[in-house]
């Protein structure tokens, strides 16, 4: 229930439920000797699944419901006493509270957010529902109307209350009202549970859960069997004692007959003996009697056994007793249930009271040892492997004890060991790993400037943490061609840097084979995305510069526009909108480039570049970015390549504020001599 008009639609249906009950006399059944009611069952269902205010609305129909039935059947003294609405109504209005109050301790006790959880505390708290209504009726009745239950000065208000506890059927009540409330539960119930949410509860909720319900299993089933043991005990005692007084009575009756005294013919506490002629009852132990005729007061008296101690029913109380037949008067010797089972009431009383309190402390020191010794060395276990979740591998997992948590201890701190080792392992081979990939890097970069009579040329590249794939390139072809290639492979490590060398390889041989860079680019492509298994790829910017007129060819494989100066004016990114270029090489097979063409003369300036200089980014995650890279060139052009290479490093620098480099910082610079 979400919303409180959903609350009270639900309520209202309780209600409608409890009216047709009540008006169809539906509500309370007898079968055979068999008496309970089920009209507590929608108050159980308000207080467990909406709330305590309209269980005490459904309640307060319950007791007028008792009311009701009382006028209409006014059959018995029972029927007379609920006429009383402080017997049927105010008694049923304290069943919300309790069942409000056990259903939360349960809670407390076992939730451990799982289907059978709700079950659990529902059962238990319908099942505390039915104790509640019979303790507060006959509390109620005992107050109010003590004889009517038959306190006497030597019967205890306590032990009659038993007894007519033990006499209202409530066991039957008991599980049908704990049936009905979990079946309502289930079906109403639409919250998530551990297997859909996986909202784990700690092991101590679940233990106390299964604890719980063992023990009040347990708790019951002794009752039981203890009440099934006491009371065979009861009858057979109460059994000899009525058939050796009835031995007497016999001998009595053939020394005088019937002119036998009154004192005589009381028998037992609230026993008596009848004395009957011809079904005409001559003479009583009763101190008042309203028939008769024994056949009125004894039903079937005529048909049972003779002599012996057998069931009977003496003016509509239950018990036991022996009739007899001497010199033409019948005897009839009678011991009421009430009697009988005296003792057994009275000790099923104590020890209620006494096995509950020690079910409950045993229920607390189980508790706690499973917690002391199974649960706490859990979480130490549990604290040390979040430590080394987190990373600390120095973390020791200690827990002493118990033999099987010192295993486990030791299991673990073996396992965070051999990780130790491996992970040191590991990291050795990353770093020759590294440290081979760097030779092979370094290997492949032309070692200091390249210059002519026009023009001079000069490199560098400070590899990242990680080495990746970048690579520059400078070469003359021939006597008046020289060739420049810079290019920035995908990936780290050896698989870039074995790709690097691949692809640079390749574009050297086709260059210096005659090709055109368009043409050199497209053959390099076609020859790396063979056997491309891991879908590397690498951008190439690749120039062709005639020595004798000035003219650079070029082609670009989406790298990054060079920065270019024309003597007196100023820097310039030959961007794709104006010069094209093409896609990245190692991708598809079938892509062709473009050449492009402009021509150099004395004091331009041609810049190239990867993306770890303008992607280099400081403590507020910023980007260096073009505009900056354009400004130093411009502050800096001037300078001798070496000096200008080493002036934007020292900016790039400057800019992150010792930020981690994450990629591989590559710059070539050409000079047309002035």
């Amino acid at each position: 229930m979400k919303t409180n008009k959903e609350k009270w639609i639900f309520t209202a249906i309780l209600a409608a439920i409890e009216v047709f009950l009540t008006a169809a006399e539906l509500g309370f059944f007898t079968i055979g000797k068999i008496a309970f009611t089920i009209l507590h069952i929608p108050v159980f269902i308000a207080v467990i699944e909406i709330g305590l205010l309209q269980g005490f609305i459904l309640a307060a129909i319950f007791g007028f419901s008792s009311l009701i039935s009382a006028y209409l059947h006014a059959n018995g003294i029972l029927d007379y006493l609920f006429q009383d609405p402080r017997i049927s109504v105010l008694p049923r209005l304290l069943i919300p509270l309790a069942v409000w109050l056990i259903y939360r301790a349960v809670r407390n006790i076992a939730d451990d957010n799982t289907l059978s959880a709700d079950l659990i505390c529902s059962g238990f708290a319908a099942m505390s529902g039915v104790a509640a209504n019979a303790v507060f009726v006959i509390t109620a009745i005992a107050a109010l109307s003590p004889e009517a239950l038959g306190i006497t000065e030597d019967l205890s208000a306590s032990t009659v209350i038993v007894s007519n506890l033990v006499a209202a059927n409530i066991a039957y009540e008991i599980v049908i009202a704990v049936a009905v409330t979990c079946l309502t539960v289930l079906v109403l119930r639409k919250r998530p549970y551990r297997a859909e949410d996986q909202s784990s509860q700690p092991i101590r909720k679940t233990f106390r859960k299964w604890l719980f319900l063992f023990m009040v299993m347990t708790f019951f089933l002794m009752l039981v069997f203890l009440y099934s043991l006491f009371s065979k005990q009861d009858r057979g005692r109460a059994e000899i004692f009525v058939e050796s007084e009835a031995e007497i009575l016999v001998s009595e009756i053939e020394d005088y007959g019937s002119m036998i005294s009154k004192d005589s013919l009381m028998f037992g506490l609230e026993g008596a003996i009848v004395l009957a002629e011809n079904d005409e009852i001559i003479a009583s132990g009763l101190d008042f009697l309203d028939v008769h005729r024994l056949s009125d007061l004894c039903p079937g008296y005529d048909k049972t056994v003779k002599n012996e101690a057998t069931d009977l029913t003496f003016n509509g109380v239950g018990g036991i007793g022996v009739i007899e037949e001497v010199k033409g008067i019948t005897a009839v010797m009678f011991m009421p249930e009430s009697e009988i089972y005296a003792g057994r009431n009275e000790a099923l009383a104590y020890l209620l009271f006494g096995l509950l309190v020690l079910f409950m402390i045993l229920f607390e020191i189980i508790s706690i040892t499973v917690h002391q010794y199974v649960v706490e060395p859990i979480q130490v276990v549990n604290r040390s492997l979040a430590q080394i979740r987190a990373g600390n591998l120095d973390e020791k997992a200690s827990v002493n004890g118990n033999s099987e948590f010192e295993e486990l201890s030791l299991g673990i701190n073996t396992t965070v060991d051999a990780l130790k080792e491996t992970m040191q392992q590991i990291e050795e081979k990353n770093r020759q790993e590294m440290e081979f990939a760097r030779e092979v890097q370094n290997s492949a970069l032309p070692s200091g400037s390249l210059s002519g009579s026009s023009f001079v040329t000069l490199g560098s590249m400070q590899a990242a943490r990680e080495v990746g794939g970048d690579f520059y390139d400078y070469f003359l072809i021939g006597e008046d061609k020289l060739g420049i290639v810079i290019a920035d492979v995908s990936g780290k490590g050896v698989p870039a840097a074995l790709f690097m060398m691949t692809a640079k390889t390749l574009i050297r041989n086709f260059v210096l084979g005659g090709r055109s860079p368009a043409e050199a680019l497209r053959l390099a492509n076609v020859q790396l995305c063979e056997n491309n298994e891991k879908g590397m790829f690498v951008t190439v910017w690749l120039g062709i510069l005639d020595l004798q007129d000035g003219r650079l060819e070029f082609a670009n494989a989406a790298h990054n526009p060079p920065l270019l100066k024309k003597d007196g004016e100023p820097f310039m990114y030959m961007d794709y909108k104006k010069y094209r270029r093409g896609l990245v090489l190692g991708g598809l097979a079938e892509v062709r480039y473009s050449n492009n063409e402009i021509y150099l003369s004395p004091g331009d300036v041609l810049f190239l570049y990867t993306d770890g200089v303008t992607e280099a980014v400081n403590h507020d995650l910023e980007l260096y970015g073009e505009d900056r890279l354009l400004k130093c060139m411009e502050d800096n052009y001037g300078l001798a390549p070496e000096l200008l290479l080493r002036a934007v490093r020292r900016d790039i620098d400057d800019f992150a504020s010792g930020m981690e480099q994450y990629d591989d910082i590559t710059m070539v610079v050409l000079k047309i001599k002035a």
